[in-house]
This record gives C-alpha cells, structure tokens and sequence, in this order.
C-alpha cells in the first residue's frame, strides 16, 4: 500500500529548569494512503507532540518528515503555512468552530482560506452533505449538540480536499455512541473522498477501527498493530449499518426506534416496580428513556436506562460531556 506520510527517527525536545526535555525520542512511523491511522497513548506520551510534527503545526528537534514524497522537516515557516492551507486538514478536540458564523459560513471560510477555486456554495453543502449536516446549514454552533459541532468540523476540515486530515482527540469531549458514529464518518470520507485521516486518542474501544494503531509511551513507541484490508472492510461494513440503525444522517429518531423504547418503558407498570422494591431501594428505574425535541429534530438522550440505589449506597455517575450523565 502506497505511504503518504513517514517520519524516521524523530525527536523533539523542550527547554525546561534544569536542562532540556526529550519529548519524542527517535519515532519512527509510516501511515499509508487512504486509511485511518490512530496513535494511541495516555496523556503525556507524546501523541500530541508528534501529531503537530506531523501535521506541519511544528518542526522535529531532528530526524526527518516526509509528507507525500517530499521532506518537510527543515520546511520554513512559510512553506509550512502553506502546505497546512492547501493539503493539510484538522480536527481538534475542543472543536473551534467560529461562534457567530453559522455551520455554512464556517465550513465556507475554510475554502476561503484555501483559495477554494471551485464553487463554493456547491462544495460547502457537499461536505455538509457527507457529515448529515446539509440540514443544519443556517444553525448557529450553540444551536447544535456537541456532535453536530464536531461534524461541522469534519466537513470544514474536508472542504478545500486535504490529502490528509489530522485529528487530535476528536472524540474526546463525545459519548460512546456519538464518537463511533464520527469514526464511521472518517471511515466513509476515506471511501468516498480518497482523504487519509491520522487521529490520537486513548480510547481503547475505538482501537479496532484502525488500519494502523501505534501505540506510544514515554515519547517512543512501545507497539505497532496493522489490521488489514480485511479487517477494514469488516469495520467498513458495520459503520455503514451502525450509521443507518442509528439514522445519524438526519440526526432524528426512527419511529420504530421510539416505539420500541416506549413499549419497554410502558411494560413497567406501577405494580410491577413496587414488587421489586425492598425495604432497601431509595431509587429504581428501569428502561429509562428521556427525549428531547426541537423544531426539526428529536434527540435521545437516555437509551433504556436502568439504575438501582439502596439506603448508604454512594453512587458516582461519570461519563464525558454529552454522555447523558
């Protein structure tokens, strides 16, 4: 498979009290065309630091970058500003849309920066379009839910047609079943785009969704998996049916989906909840389904739920923002 991207014996290293402090120590990594790559490490390995390296963001203390054949490594500030306008996408964590531009106008300004030669208005609602978005065009960012931003932020990354987009945590702020629905977005823009995406995280259940996972400790890589061709596709195969169960490309809940949850819920009558209630239980629930409705969409925010807290029970509820929590 053809490599877009390889670094070989990267280091980068910070002044701090005392002396310097080795951050990458001789990463060495290559990323093929057209697939998803995920480095994977805890905070402070040195995932970040690389992903900037890589994505031009920073220069390497020394070793060598090649990005599509060409060695960008001692690349000047300039060169650098250019190659991140016109072959380099990203994704961030905190996702950093523009506050008082609506999803178009954001996704429209990536273009605008690229000196998009193309149609812009035709570009903008084709990569709303790919995200499931074409339908939030005129919402404002506080308008939509944090996984709405975050496919903004997909389809301003993909607008002016990067090579490669890197992705540093995007799924860190999501729940579960939001942060495997943008993964099967990456999945399928890889397909239909050509676009290779390299992402960090620490998420180990997204692990499997990757061509290519690197695994970095310490500011060195400890592991190496490639999943293959056939493991892609398999992967490929249950996005597509994840994203047409869930119906993410209108963000709205099938009738099938709700009946299905209210019939669950409506089995729990009153009867039956005092039976299962002792003389211990402060609190039961059971199927426990909570939607939210706007003008145009409907958002499930609890999926059959079940909790049970008894009398001296400490209970701690976690989860990440947009978790239902």
């Amino acid at each position: 498979m053809k490599e877009i991207l390889r670094t070989e014996s990267v280091t980068r290293s910070f002044p701090v009290a005392g002396g310097d402090f080795l951050a990458l120590k001789g990463i060495s990594v290559t990323v093929p065309e057209d697939t998803l790559t995920i480095l994977k490490g805890r905070s402070g390995s040195g995932k970040t630091t690389l992903l900037n390296i890589i994505g031009a963001l920073d220069a390497p203390t020394s070793g060598t970058v090649i990005f599509d054949g060409h060695d960008i490594s001692k690349a000047t500030d300039k060169e650098r500003e250019v190659l991140r306008r016109h072959e380099i996408g990203y994704i961030f964590q905190s996702v950093a849309l523009i506050p008082v531009m609506n999803a178009y106008e954001n996704v429209e300004y990536a273009l605008r920066l690229a000196d998009y030669k193309g149609d812009y208005r035709e570009r903008v609602m084709e990569c709303l379009k790919l995200v499931g978005l074409s339908k939030r065009a005129t919402h404002m960012p506080q308008e939509l839910s944090g996984g709405e931003q975050q496919r903004v932020a997909i389809a301003r990354a993909i607008a002016h047609k990067p090579k490669i987009i890197f992705a540093d945590e995007p799924t860190g702020e999501l729940d579960s079943a939001t942060s495997l629905q943008v993964i099967a977005i990456f999945k399928e823009l890889i397909e239909k785009e050509g676009i290779t995406f390299v992402m960090t995280t620490h998420d180990t259940k997204l692990m499997g969704y990757g061509d290519v996972v690197y695994e970095i400790q310490d500011g060195e890589i400890i592991n190496t998996e490639y999943h293959g061709a056939a493991m892609s596709e398999e992967t490929k195969n249950v996005d597509k049916a994840s994203l047409e169960a869930s119906d993410i490309r209108d963000s709205v809940i099938s009738q099938e989906l709700r009946d299905s949850f209210m019939q669950a819920y409506a089995k729990n009558t009153q009867g039956e909840l005092e039976d299962q209630l002792g003389d211990n239980v402060m609190i039961l629930c059971e199927n426990l389904v909570k939607i939210y409705k706007t003008k145009e969409t409907e958002v499930l925010a609890l999926q059959g739920l079940e909790l049970k807290v008894e009398k001296g029970e400490f209970i701690a509820i976690i989860g990440s923002s947009g978790s239902g929590k």
